[in-house]
C-alpha cells in the first residue's frame, strides 16, 4: 500500500512489487474508502478461489453476511410460531442462502412466514426455503446445534 499527499488530502493505492508499485488507486473525491479503488487503465485483475486458485466467474462474489439470530428473532416474533432456527443453503445465485427450519401450529404456511419474515428485511437477507420440523435440536444449554439441524434435513 503506498500513500501520496497533495495539499492535505491523502490517495490511498493498491499494488504488488511485480507490478511496479501500483495497481489501483481511490479518487480523492471518493466518500468509500474500504474499497480497493479503480483499476489502473493498463492493469486487469481478477478474483480467484485461494483453495483452487481458479478465477471466479461474474456473480461467483457476493460477499453479503446474513446473521442467522437477526432472522431467527424476526421469526419468534410471529405468534403461531413456537420455535425456529436458520442456516444457509448452497443457492445457485448467491452460493448461499438463508433456511429457516420452524416448529409452528398447524395453520400457517411456508408462504405465509417466508412473507412476514421478508417484508421487514432489505432483498439479500430474505429467506428462501421454510421447512417445518417438530423440534429443534439443542443442547443441554439451550444452543440450537445447526450441524446436527443441517445433517439430519440438509
Amino acid at each position: 500500500m503506498f500513500y501520496t499527499e497533495s495539499w492535505c488530502s491523502e490517495t490511498k493505492g493498491y499494488g504488488l512489487t511485480e507490478t511496479n508499485g501500483g495497481v489501483s488507486v481511490g479518487r480523492k473525491t471518493d466518500v468509500n474508502h474500504a474499497t480497493v479503488g479503480y483499476l489502473f487503465g493498463s492493469c486487469a485483475a481478477k478474483i480467484i478461489d485461494v483453495n483452487t486458485q481458479q478465477a471466479l466467474g461474474p456473480g461467483e462474489v457476493k460477499g453479503f453476511q446474513v446473521p442467522p439470530a437477526e432472522l431467527e428473532t424476526i421469526l419468534r416474533t410471529h405468534p403461531k410460531i413456537m420455535d425456529c432456527a436458520v442456516i444457509g443453503v448452497p443457492d445457485h445465485m448467491t452460493g448461499e442462502a438463508p433456511k429457516a427450519f420452524v416448529v409452528a401450529q398447524k395453520d400457517i404456511t411456508t408462504d405465509e412466514i417466508k412473507q412476514y419474515v421478508n417484508n421487514q428485511l432489505v432483498a439479500f437477507k430474505h429467506i428462501k426455503e421454510v421447512q417445518f420440523v417438530d423440534e429443534i435440536p439443542k443442547n443441554p444449554a439451550g444452543k440450537v446445534l445447526r450441524k446436527d439441524l443441517k445433517a439430519k434435513y440438509c
